[in-house]
């Protein structure tokens, strides 16, 4: 058995510069915490600037406090989603990966999945600052996806939701860790990113057209 201890450890930025290698260096090395930590954290600082930028002064609610009971929230939610949302998509690539009878553990999955949710996490970062700036009404309100400059409803506001770039982003590099490291074929590894993606855009969709048949 080879020892990991002596092998290079993947960078957490690194995924931005050189995700093939990152990659790689997960392949030999699934680390897993100090990346966790690295995606919580930005996260929560993202979702943090997000409150600052909405305009709770409207909240029947003294300031103060509902600030900290956001931010609380904030945090709790961004852990539990970054956890679990790695969780699960870790499953799912693991389920496949048996039914595909390629050779990999689920903490190459996982460690993989940590690693690019810092992209994810980024997107939040980036879309907490601009919110900062701009100011919003409500916490769901993302800058980065078509959907924030083609002003649309319905089916079409569900697709353009979708049409994101840190989303794509992370789609993109999913498919090359699926290649590198759960040893998919790249024809298999660019399906599974594929049907991903389908299966969000009609999530979306749906849920937009049942908005607006409510009126919400």
């Amino acid at each position: 058995m080879s020892d990991r201890s002596n092998k290079p450890t993947p960078s957490i930025f690194g995924m931005i510069t050189s995700p093939i290698q990152q990659f790689k260096r997960i392949k030999e090395k699934p680390v897993i915490w100090v990346a966790m930590l690295v995606v919580i954290v930005i996260t929560i600082i993202g979702e943090s600037f997000v409150i600052k930028g909405m305009e709770i002064s409207n909240l029947d609610i003294e300031l103060g406090n509902t600030f900290l009971v956001l931010i609380g929230s904030a945090i709790i939610t961004s852990i539990i989603e970054v956890l679990l949302g790695i969780l699960i998509i870790s499953a799912i690539h693991m389920l496949i990966a048996k039914i595909a009878l390629t050779s990999v553990s689920f903490r190459q999955l996982f460690s993989m999945n940590t690693y690019i949710w810092i992209i994810s996490a980024l997107g939040v970062l980036l879309n907490g600052i601009v919110a900062v700036i701009v100011g919003v009404d409500e916490p769901n309100m993302i800058f980065t996806n078509l959907g924030s400059i083609v002003h649309s409803s319905g089916v079409i506001e569900g697709l353009l939701q979708n049409i994101e770039v840190f989303s794509i982003w992370g789609y993109i590099l999913t498919g090359l860790g699926l290649h590198i490291v759960a040893n998919f074929s790249k024809k298999t590894a660019w399906i599974i990113v594929s049907a991903f993606f389908v299966i969000n855009i009609i999530f979306s969709i749906v849920g937009s057209y049942f908005s607006q048949m409510v009126g919400v």
